[in-house]
């Protein structure tokens, strides 16, 4: 319920600010409207759940109530002056005449089709049980720890509450007081605003059938299965850099200084959904400076200014938690206090790093398309569509194309030096994927094998995504239970049970195996701040223990074995000294848990943390 109250306020703040702006089809109103009132809910739920939870959800639900009233009042009265309802066509503009959903060709039909039926399929993994890894560290770990505390702080204990937090924001209100179903529909919702966008930028680059090509080539594309439906925050992220550009694109053809505003405000606000929203900034920021008719520099500077205003929530939030409000960026320069994590933006050093050469530099664009095995496995391939049309509607559809083109070429190319997972390069992909539906309209030669290869794409696209996801459907209808399933799908989740079931409800846990929601209590999962405790002594590691309250270490003896990082950082020195310690650590369990991908079995110990008590006394009786 909480989700759905969310959406209806978001729809109704976001329609009723954007109702002046001009040039703006039907569709896109109702898009920028809700991505808008988004944001304007996430800043909501920040500044008021730091406090209390409760009056962030009683904000809402009043929001959903006033502007709702607003909106359905203006909708009768545009009914009652027009005689139709103004939601059911077009609104015509400059570029962008009123036209009809009727007069569909065969290629334009299929990719109707198809994106209804990958959306199906998306809402299917929304409504199942979740079983993505960053999801258990981060997306459903925050707002499951924030309904246990009450309001939106900063954790020590999970480094990623200090990150920038729209989205997570939004994830807390969607979760309410339990249910991951929510997050899950949330980011669902993300999904249809990226296909939404997707078909709005095509509209304005070319026409309608690039329009619907692009948004189904984003829709089959074996990366958007991966992540449509699953608490990410990457379509999200990548969903809102999109629309930044349509805005762009529209405040050129429209000629009305409203769409770069908006463009901007929803530029900044990618900033607090990603890090990498600083980069898309700077481009975008670029492509004002160069595309601007007249006047750059004021017009630069407008949308510079834009940009900071959207930004700006997340940079002070970040600022008054941490005391850095580039988190966890440039930690030497601004420090930072409240928790600990790495400098990512130092170059090279994130685990992601698979290639590092100058022929791998050259090649990266290419090789996350034909090789992504190398990267994150075939599932984060963006489609062939990227190449096979992306480049023809480059070079086809116009100015604004190749201004996109090289958007997309210096995005991919610059976070080559600092992530190379592909999920991250997703704002730079989906509108690839928008220029190949330009491209199989714009493409002046072999039209059929165009669209033989459209087609084919499509198909195949559409027939992966749904082997990904039939297994989901039973436990999406309630038929299979949702234990069984994440048994079979979650590594050590049987080990995550037996502690759910057999340790006190407020125990803390320390976990080596960062996915702390499905302990279904406080976890503590932090490695970076155990780096200070590498060559202490049992006092200062019992000190640091007691400060924070830590009850349990729960140790997946394979998992950190095949995790270079803990042996390279340090921190398996710290806790094979603990597990030594028999005095302050007391063994409780050493469970033999089925192996969920592979065959075989792994070992998983529990240590119970002795209180100084409780030490001493076992010193004594030996």
């Amino acid at each position: 319920m909480t989700f759905a109250v969310l959406g209806v306020a978001a729809l109704g703040i976001g329609v009723t600010v954007l109702r002046p702006l001009r040039g703006a089809s039907r569709i896109e109103h109702g898009l920028f409207g809700l991505l808008l009132g988004l944001v304007a809910c996430a800043i909501w739920s920040i500044a008021a759940g730091s406090y209390s939870l409760s009056i962030a959800y009683f904000g809402v639900t009043l929001f959903s109530v006033v502007f709702s009233a607003v909106f359905l009042a203006t909708l009768s009265r545009h009914t009652s002056n027009s005689g139709r309802s103004p939601l059911l066509s077009f609104r015509a503009s400059r570029v962008w005449p009123t036209q009809s959903l009727r007069d569909l060709d065969i290629l334009e039909r299929l990719s109707v089709a198809v994106i209804f039926g990958s959306l199906l399929m998306a809402l299917v993994s929304a409504l199942a049980p979740v079983t993505n890894w960053d999801a258990g560290a981060a997306h459903l770990a925050l707002p499951a720890e924030y309904a246990r505390a009450g309001s939106i702080g900063v954790l020590e204990a999970n480094n990623y509450s200090a990150y920038p937090h729209l989205a997570h924001a939004l994830f807390t209100m969607s979760y309410g007081r339990g249910s991951e179903m929510g997050v899950g529909l949330l980011s669902w919702l993300f999904t249809v605003l990226g296909i939404g966008f997707a078909f709005c930028l095509g509209m304005r680059l070319a026409n309608r059938k690039a329009g619907l090509i692009g948004a189904a080539a984003l829709a089959t594309a074996p990366i958007f299965a991966d992540q449509a439906g699953t608490p990410s925050i990457d379509l999200a992220f990548a969903s809102m850099v999109l629309a930044a550009i349509v805005a762009l694109i529209a405040w050129r053809q429209e000629r009305y200084g409203a769409w770069l505003v908006l463009a901007g405000v929803l530029a900044g606000s990618a900033c607090g959904v990603r890090h990498t929203g600083y980069l898309t900034a700077v481009l975008l920021s670029a492509g004002v400076l160069i595309g601007a008719p007249s006047h750059r520099v004021r017009w630069s500077m407008a949308f510079g200014l834009a940009v900071l205003l959207g930004a700006a929530p997340w940079l002070i939030r970040t600022w008054w938690t941490v005391g850095n409000p580039f988190y966890p960026f440039f930690a030497s320069v601004f420090g930072s206090w409240g928790t600990f994590d790495a400098d990512v933006a130092s170059l090279g050093t994130h685990d992601s790093m698979r290639a590092w050469g100058y022929l791998d530099f050259v090649r990266f664009p290419w090789s996350v398309v034909m090789a992504p095995d190398a990267f994150d496995g075939w599932s984060s391939n963006p489609g062939m569509l990227v190449l096979l049309l992306g480049v023809p509607g480059i070079i086809y559809g116009g100015r604004r194309a190749v201004l996109i083109g090289l958007f997309c070429l210096i995005g991919i190319s610059a976070l080559f030096f600092f992530r190379q997972h592909v999920r991250y390069l997703l704002p730079f992909f989906l509108p690839m994927m928008v220029l190949a539906g330009v491209g199989a309209v714009r493409t002046p030669f072999a039209r059929r094998a165009v669209s033989g290869v459209v087609v084919c794409a499509l198909v195949f696209g559409l027939g992966v995504q749904a082997a990904a996801v039939h297994y989901k459907v039973p436990v999406a209808l309630g038929i299979e239970p949702r234990d069984v399933y994440l048994n079979k799908r979650i590594e050590r989740y049987s080990a995550f049970e037996w502690v759910r079931e057999n340790l006190p409800d407020d125990a803390v846990v320390l976990s080596l195996d960062p996915r702390g929601y499905y302990f279904d209590r406080s976890c503590y999962q932090n490695f970076e701040s155990l780096k200070a405790l590498v060559g202490a002594n049992s006092a200062v590691d019992e000190n640091w223990l007691n400060r924070h309250k830590i009850d349990y270490l729960f140790y997946p003896d394979d998992y950190v074995m095949q995790s270079p990082g803990f042996r390279e950082t340090g921190v398996l020195t710290v806790v094979d000294r603990w597990r030594a310690d028999r005095d302050q650590f007391a063994l409780i369990a050493s469970l033999e848990v089925e192996r969920a991908r592979g065959d075989g079995t792994e070992l998983v110990e529990i240590y119970r943390v002795r209180r100084n008590h409780d030490a001493i006394a076992r010193r004594s009786e030996d």
